[in-house]
């Protein structure tokens, strides 16, 4: 194979699967389908994955450079010099937004997520030489040279391994990938998940699908996707057919759409939440993206790709779609929702939608966990340490946090947003702290919380639809006692659960 072969492994489907009526725009529109495997972009991966990045399987990459790739001492050292270059990246930087009436709850962000773009630079180099013209655009010149620096450290070890085991697997998975684009006429399903989503394709745009190499190493069977921006990325597992990954593609792609929407729709539909007197309301629309990536990707697609009887069986068995007790019943819930051809995700669809949530939910359409999927965090920076475990146990989505008590901004996002849940993590050394949240907490509830001995959370009604839910312990056993409480309670509470350890 030649040196251009195992540099870059790829094919394009340019088809005219998104042409607007005629009287609709001058331009014609044409999606095309960029499927890839680059060896860059497959260590940027594993690098990522190795340095601590969430959505990837780590113990098969771990697997990998300990027991093929000769793992070795410095090698740690180059991990750790990742971890803080992607921490310096780390950053969003929000755009101006002409939506200014208030919501209730916050928009969508809106803007440029530093370390995405770097990431998005790796998946279209196809050489270790490329890296620098795609990374300067979003690093500085020395920080692009780190990048090159530790990456030229694994690349011989990795190089030798792509070119004897993974490309002549992932070239052909790639052409099977394009065929059963093709076979299960997804492009037709993702025009349809478009119009649903009201989604702004660029005219003449491309959509990326990145295949990521996963050697049949470490633990999990579960596929992998994400999503950044128009670039899909897709771990491959070694023997599995590409196509049994194709409705977490399109999962993954839905998230994308969803993004795309035009902002002021995108704030009506908040609003439309938002004002709604349903007291599950919040908690419905903080299951909307998931459950309706999880409705087109897992159930509509998922219906075409797979053989009748697998399907069959998935749909008999609870959290076969997405593995959570929230998502995967709404999910199925508002799938019919979705099938209709004139059906749009917009705030005539709010009603109909939160019905279903509450006949798949139940008792449970206003568990804490739902509500909190979408939270303000405020935290004394002692404790950071338990927001990634907050996060991970309660599967949290979207957090609007600050890393102190007593900064205004931590006190501002609630108040600006009445329809929003909030969660603080202070040490019992701190309590003095919240005399600044009196205002927000009610100075009786912080009094009760300064006099309450022990490990505990207190819950504190805002009001018909939100919560703020206060952590109070000084070990990360104890916090992390606290969250399993909070999960397993049915409702939001109001006073006092302490932990079992004091």
């Amino acid at each position: 194979m030649g040196l251009a072969a195992w540099l870059l492994t790829s094919c394009s489907v340019p088809l005219a699967v998104l042409a607007p009526p005629a009287q609709a725009a001058p331009v014609e529109r044409r999606q095309e389908y960029v499927f890839a495997a680059r060896p860059m972009a497959n260590l940027f991966y594993q690098l990522d994955c190795l340095a601590g990045q969430n959505h990837c399987s780590r113990t098969t990459y771990q697997a990998l450079w300990q027991q093929k790739l000769q793992w070795e001492a410095t090698d740690d050292t180059m991990v750790q010099r990742w971890q803080a270059l992607r921490q310096r990246y780390q950053r969003q930087v929000g755009l101006p937004s002409a939506i200014t009436v208030s919501m209730g709850l916050p928009l969508r962000f809106e803007g440029l997520d530093l370390w995405k773009k770097a990431r998005i630079a790796a998946l279209q180099s196809e050489q270790l030489n490329d890296l620098p013209t795609y990374l300067g655009l979003v690093m500085s010149p020395g920080d692009t040279a780190e990048a090159l620096a530790i990456m030229g450290h694994f690349w011989p070890r990795f190089q030798a391994w792509w070119r004897s085991e993974a490309v002549s697997e992932v070239e052909s998975s790639l052409n099977a990938l394009a065929a059963g684009f093709h076979r299960y006429r997804l492009p037709e399903l993702i025009r349809r998940a478009s119009d649903f989503y009201q989604a702004t394709l660029p005219a003449q745009g491309a959509l990326h699908f990145h295949l990521i190499y996963r050697p049949a190493l470490g633990t999990g069977s579960s596929f992998n996707g994400e999503q950044l921006e128009n670039h899909s990325l897709i771990e491959l597992r070694a023997g599995t057919p590409p196509e049994s990954s194709l409705d977490v593609v399109i999962h993954e792609l839905c998230h994308y759409l969803y993004s795309l929407s035009p902002l002021q729709a995108h704030a009506d539909l908040v609003k439309a939440f938002a004002d709604n007197s349903q007291p599950h309301a919040i908690s419905g629309y903080n299951l909307l993206n998931e459950a309706l990536a999880t409705a087109w990707g897992n159930l509509e697609a998922g219906k075409a790709i797979l053989p009748g009887p697998e399907f069959d069986k998935k749909l008999k068995t609870p959290g076969a779609f997405y593995n959570d007790p929230f998502i995967d019943p709404v999910a199925r819930a508002v799938w019919p929702l979705i099938q209709a051809s004139d059906a749009r995700l917009s705030p005539a669809w709010v009603s109909e939608y939160l019905k279903r949530v509450e006949q798949a939910l139940q008792g449970q359409k206003q568990h804490p966990v739902a509500l909190l999927r979408t939270v303000a965090l405020a935290y004394d920076p002692s404790v950071r340490n338990v927001v990634p475990l907050f996060q991970q146990r309660l599967r949290v989505a979207s957090v609007y946090g600050t890393n102190s008590l007593t900064a205004e901004s931590g006190r501002q996002q609630l108040a600006i947003y009445p329809a929003l849940s909030g969660a603080l993590f202070v040490p019992r050394n701190k309590l003095a702290e919240l005399d600044s949240w009196q205002e927000l907490l009610g100075s009786q509830h912080v009094a009760q919380i300064k006099k309450q001995p022990g490990a505990f959370v207190y819950g504190i009604r805002r009001n018909a639809k939100a919560f703020i839910f206060v952590f109070v312990a000084d070990q990360e056993a104890q916090f992390q006692e606290l969250f399993a409480q909070l999960e397993g309670a049915d409702q939001p509470f109001e006073g006092v659960r302490s932990s079992r350890g004091g």
